[in-house]
């Protein structure tokens, strides 16, 4: 990632612009309104549409590319580079989960040789969140992608960690297919900033190739709404986009960890609340939702969020010395495995009854 770029006003003159770009030796001008990124101006645009249409007047506005190309930070290398070759492009921004800018990124040789002939699987994997089969079909290549890295020797610690950064790819867009329809439901008016987490695996960025849902849903409550109504908004929004999941094969959660049961759908001084009283139970089972929780990472929206619970939880943990308690609840849980290395089936639970306990 690098600094190539320079950040403009719409409203500012292009021969300004163009001033600034070549006095600070870079080469792409990003515009920005209120503090977002809406607009991008290329060498390439400047070549096409300022060189010979521009005059004293115009504005970057009127010639800047829109909407803004980008990726977040948190996206892998892989991602970038294949969606650069999708769309033609050499530059693209680096954008945070609160969509600010941190830097540009730009495709060369070097890279291109270093990813070989990955690349291009990569790039059949990167569609666009407007449609629900270029999301299946992400999950579904995801098996043929797994084989090409295991007949690359790649280690499974680096593979697994791809599997999860693809399922949450899968897990942002149909977020944000599930908040263009809930949107059109007109249940509030001022939506709260939010974050979904995952849970388990996903967390922990140790999925294999089927993993189920584990996912939660904390938002603000600092909007001049009806409670109840936000609530409403927020499950019809996890009510979505989990099913969206399902059809894309990442399965609902048959235990029901996931943001569509209240229990793992709240505002964050609910979150509190709630963690508060799981602590101070020491019941087994809140302690085993506390240890379901606790590898909890987020994939879409205001990531302070899930930074403040975050830790206001490790200081719980820290103040009621509790991790002590988590191991042994946790020591108690049977292994599936014998003493002479046999597998231990489920004899009692009719519902699991000849799966692994």
């Amino acid at each position: 990632m690098t600094d190539d770029y320079i950040l403009v006003k719409k409203s500012e003159f292009i021969k300004s612009a163009i001033e600034k770009l070549k006095e600070l030796k870079k080469s792409t001008i990003l515009v920005e309104e209120n503090g977002q990124v809406c607009g991008i101006i290329t060498e390439k645009d400047i070549l096409k549409r300022v060189a010979f249409n521009a005059n004293e007047q115009t504005t970057v506005n009127q010639v800047m590319s829109q909407p803004v190309k980008f990726v977040y930070d948190d996206d892998l290398l892989f991602h970038a580079v294949g969606k650069m070759r999708k769309l033609n492009l050499h530059h693209l921004p680096v954008f945070d989960m609160n969509s600010k800018v941190l830097g540009m990124i730009d495709m060369n040789t070097a890279l291109t040789a270093e990813l070989g002939d990955l690349v291009f699987q990569i790039d059949h994997m990167t569609y666009d969140e407007q449609d629900v089969s270029g999301l299946i079909k992400i999950k579904q290549q995801q098996i043929d992608l797994a084989e090409n890295l295991l007949n690359r020797n790649v280690y499974p610690g680096d593979i697994s960690y791809l599997l999860s950064f693809l399922n949450n790819v899968i897990y942002r867009r149909a977020i944000r297919l599930a908040e263009k329809r809930v949107k059109d439901k007109h249940i509030i008016k001022e939506i709260p900033n939010f974050s979904v987490i995952v849970m388990g695996s996903g967390g922990r960025m140790e999925s294999f190739l089927h993993p189920d849902q584990d996912n939660g849903l904390i938002y603000e409550t600092n909007v001049n709404e009806d409670p109840k109504k936000i609530d409403l908004y927020f499950e019809e929004l996890a009510k979505d986009f989990t099913k969206t999941l399902d059809d894309c094969g990442i399965p609902l959660c048959k235990g029901d960890l996931m943001a569509s049961n209240l229990l793992w759908r709240k505002s964050l001084p609910e979150w509190k609340a709630q963690v508060e009283q799981w602590l101070k139970n020491h019941a087994p089972q809140d302690m085993r939702h506390i240890d379901m929780l606790y590898d909890f990472r987020s994939v879409y929206g205001k990531i302070e969020l899930a930074e403040e619970l975050r830790s206001f939880i490790n200081d719980k943990l820290q103040e009621k010395k509790l991790l002590k308690f988590l191991y042994f609840s946790e020591e108690e849980s049977d292994a599936a495995i014998g003493f002479f290395g046999q597998f231990i089936v489920e004899k009692n639970d009719n519902e699991n009854k000849g799966f692994l306990n």
